[in-house]
């Protein structure tokens, strides 16, 4: 019986052995694949965090270009609303600007009329005047002129009349 215990004893101190030898080195694996797993999930941690902060900054970049383009399509819309007010200004003002121009043309030629009414008017009235007073008082008288609106008759200068 003592043979019988001692061998079994045997048996299991083997098997002992046996079992701490393979569980033995499966755990010393699983040590190290633990401690891989860990370096491996702080690496990929990093890179998250780090790509998180491209992303971060790579938004903010995006949402500032939205904004830069929508205000330039706003400012866009108003410089093409300025440009519709400036051409039809600019229409508005060509149509004064010909109705001007036909009515300084209508007004020089009233003015042009005027003037030679007026002249005539002046030749006639200085002739009458001036023959009236060479006839009475000066018999040299042989011209006349028209200063300050006023007719002055002279024997030395100015527009010869015949009476």
């Amino acid at each position: 019986m003592k043979l019988e215990l001692n061998a079994k004893i045997i048996q299991i101190v083997i098997l002992i052995v046996l079992l701490a030898l393979f569980v033995g080195s499966g755990i010393t694996g699983y040590f190290i694949y633990g401690d891989y797993n860990v370096k491996q999930v702080e690496n990929l941690t990093n890179q998250l965090k780090s790509l998180q902060i491209d992303y971060d900054s790579v938004k903010l970049n995006y949402n500032n270009c939205t904004a830069n383009l929508i205000n330039a399509n706003t400012a866009n819309d108003n410089l093409i609303a300025l440009n519709q007010n400036l051409t039809l200004q600019n229409s508005a003002c060509q149509s004064n600007l010909s109705s001007a121009e036909i009515k300084i043309s209508e007004l020089q030629i009233t003015i042009n009329k005027s003037q030679d009414d007026y002249n005539a008017l002046a030749s006639n009235s200085a002739s009458r005047i001036c023959c009236i007073i060479k006839n009475n008082y000066n018999p040299n008288i042989k011209y006349y002129s028209i200063e300050n609106n006023t007719i002055v008759c002279s024997d030395t200068s100015g527009i010869e009349f015949s009476c």
